[in-house]
């Protein structure tokens, strides 16, 4: 079976899980399991690209607002992401490019009814953004939230042009880090290693608005 078949599989699953509370388990068992096989997929296996694709299952299983489905969307976004950042690494593909390109119609289906809309990078982030960070205010899911939104902030920065400024796709990445920083020392330890900021530690550092290149 190929794994554009098991996807489709798992997404018909995990939206069918919206409406029958009996399939939860059953979905977040599954997710669980292919989180761990993606960390075990080696950079020349023959599911090794295709695997990025599955970071939409995720997204999905996001958009259903279950409390249920967070925590292993979560790790399977992370385990994709993880993945992806390594396949970049020897290809030198932009993971946008990377995940988009595998984004089928039937991923589609609850954005209008969520009101998410993946269509361009811009859009992407704070989509993103938008689906994630309830999870920074979720003492369970606070942790991971965290880290993946930290890892796609990095991520994001690494592939964009130098800018003394946020933006882009990481404009969104950077604000939900730094809103939902619960002190002024995490809030600068951000802001440093973002935008580079190193030198006096008695540099002040300028407001949120500032730092932003806002479209």
């Amino acid at each position: 079976m190929s794994l554009e078949i098991i996807q489709y599989q798992l997404i018909m699953a995990a939206q069918s899980a919206i409406s029958v509370n009996d399939s939860e388990e059953l979905v977040v068992s599954l997710v669980r399991c292919i989180s761990l096989i993606i960390k075990g997929i080696s950079g020349n296996s023959r599911y090794s690209t295709g695997a990025s694709s599955l970071w939409w299952l995720g997204i999905t299983l996001l958009q259903t607002s279950k409390q249920s489905f967070r925590l292993c969307a979560l790790e399977i976004c992370q385990a994709i992401l993880d993945h992806a950042m390594q396949q970049n690494t020897r290809n030198q593909h932009r993971t946008f490019e990377m995940l988009f390109e595998k984004r089928t119609t039937g991923y589609s289906n609850l954005d209008s009814a969520t009101g998410v809309n993946f269509d361009t990078e811009t859009n992407w982030g704070f989509s993103t953004v938008a689906l994630l960070y309830p999870g920074l205010r979720d003492e369970v899911c606070k942790e991971k939230t965290h880290k993946l939104l930290t890892d796609l902030l990095k991520l994001t920065l690494a592939e964009a042009p130098s800018s003394p400024l946020v933006t882009g796709a990481a404009l969104p990445l950077y604000v939900a880090l730094y809103t939902g920083a619960p002190t002024e020392a995490s809030r600068r330890a951000l802001w440093v290693e973002t935008l580079h900021i190193y030198g006096s530690q008695n540099q002040a550092m300028p407001s949120l608005l500032s730092m932003l290149e806002i479209p």
